[in-house]
């Protein structure tokens, strides 16, 4: 690794760049918005609750009472309760996040460097996938995703590398294990590790590939399990911790899949133009060398991608964010791409230029994709403001009262916004009981004509509690 001090510089110096180019510094200072806002919110009620409330680690738990007392468990919340230890625990959280994927990102340019041996190209591909709205836009964000991906490009790259030093096996067992704890279903790269476990020790024992397993697995296995039982005991019918394969699902929906990764979702990878293109390339590449080290590679983490496809398909319909775990693929694929044009074509110099132009065309989509991603919904700055506390408070809606917000479509939007346990219409939907609670709070105020309520307002929210009079803010 010593001689790529100079390659890491330029890259530092490029990580810089794009923090100031994306206004990374403005994203970090946001709430929850934009793509996906809903799974924004069950992530910082989970960081709320541990705060609110001061939860144990052992007791994470959301703002929705779809569960008793909202108790619910999903991923690994170690940066949840880490965010939760901080004033602006918003902040924290998005650059936590952050920061691990820029360190990801150095992981990529040794994972790069490992397989085409130059400095120059292994950065191209660098900032290349810092060109993706995907990894770029959810790097950012708070969900756990892109984190657990990060840490998965982390532990491959100390795989690669002198991985018979001790040091950098042992770190490279954590990283996975925290890939895995962020997000179970990356469990299945583990035969990425694996293969090159056997490739460099082929005339060990069995027993150490097994007790190599079981290292690994431990950890992840005791915390879902865990979770599992955590969700049960306390009745949770919303977190997902299962897998919804593909021979469950109709050929409708199988198909609606396949077309929202490859048309209507499409965009989010790159630019659309380069995608297209780098797979031509990908393809004549592989027809014309069949044996090189890095299609093995590629060939296992394609493996990966198609079996995460088939056990989790259902997903793909109506969470990009699921698509994250295509990007090691996407990785191996531009390397693959890359080192056959660079050996292919003699003229460095027109190679240089070309994947310029083609980087600042991806870097202009992807600024232009991720603030499009920034603007497609918001929680209303009413709701998350200072003053619709003290309007709650005065009018005893305090934090142990129970609210139903009979606007919101979602489990924790606006509770989080309120920072009050309750139900939605979520809850109804899911024809669950929503018969206890304390307060309504709506913006239609048709809602409430059948209802023998005092009813207060605020800049447009109705905040209704039955048989006792309010006084108006």
């Amino acid at each position: 690794m010593s001689s790529n001090y100079k390659g890491i510089l330029v890259l530092i110096f490029f990580l810089v760049f794009f923090f100031f180019y994306y206004d990374i510094a403005t994203i970090l200072n946001h709430n929850i918005q934009g793509a996906h806002i809903w799974r924004q919110a069950d992530c910082m009620a989970m960081v709320q609750n541990f705060k609110q409330f001061n939860l144990s680690f052992f007791q994470p738990a959301s703002y929705n009472l779809q569960s008793t007392n909202g108790n619910v468990a999903g991923e690994f919340p170690l940066f949840y309760f880490i965010a939760s230890k901080f004033e602006h625990s918003a902040f924290v959280l998005r650059l936590i996040n952050f920061i691990v994927l820029s360190c990801s990102l150095i992981a990529i340019y040794f994972i790069a460097y490992f397989f085409i041996k130059k400095q120059r190209y292994a950065l191209i591909i660098t900032m290349l996938m810092c060109a993706s709205p995907l990894l770029m836009y959810y790097g950012t964000n708070f969900l756990s995703d892109a984190t657990a991906v990060s840490f998965l490009f982390i532990s491959f790259s100390f795989y690669l590398y002198n991985y018979k030093n001790s040091i950098n096996k042992y770190l490279a067992i954590l990283f996975f294990i925290l890939a895995v704890l962020m997000k179970a279903s990356y469990v299945l790269f583990i035969i990425v590790p694996l293969y090159f476990y056997y490739r460099e020790n082929k005339n060990t024992s069995h027993f150490k590939y097994i007790i190599c397993i079981l290292l690994i697995l431990f950890l992840p296995i005791l915390w879902y399990t865990y979770a599992k039982y955590y969700n049960h005991i306390n009745h949770d019918s919303y977190y997902f911790l299962s897998i919804q394969p593909i021979w469950t699902m109709s050929f409708y929906d199988i198909g609606l899949s396949i077309w929202r990764v490859f048309k209507s979702n499409f965009y989010i990878f790159f630019l659309p133009v380069f995608s297209i293109a780098t797979i031509i390339v990908f393809i004549t590449s592989v027809i014309k060398n069949k044996k090189s080290i890095i299609l093995k590679y590629t060939t296992i983490v394609f493996a990966t991608t198609i079996l995460y496809a088939i056990l989790f398909l259902e997903k793909f319909i109506q969470h990009d964010y699921y698509y994250l775990f295509f990007m090691p693929f996407i990785l191996m694929v531009l390397i693959q791409a890359v080192f056959w044009i660079t050996n292919k074509v003699k003229n460095t110099k027109l190679i240089i230029i070309v994947f310029i132009l083609v980087l600042i065309f991806n870097l202009y989509y992807c600024k232009k994709t991720i603030s499009a991603m920034q603007t497609y919904s918001t929680v209303s700055s009413v709701l998350s403001s200072d003053e619709f506390q003290e309007f709650l408070l005065k009018n005893n809606c305090t934090s142990n009262k129970t609210v139903f917000c009979a606007d919101d479509g979602s489990p924790n939007i606006y509770l989080y916004a309120i920072q009050r346990k309750g139900y939605t219409l979520y809850n109804v939907e899911h024809n669950q009981d929503i018969s206890h609670y304390d307060f309504i709070l709506t913006r239609d105020k048709n809602k409430l004509k059948k209802q023998n309520n005092t009813t207060v307002n605020y800049k447009g929210f109705y905040l209704v509690k039955k048989g006792v009079a309010l006084q108006p803010y």
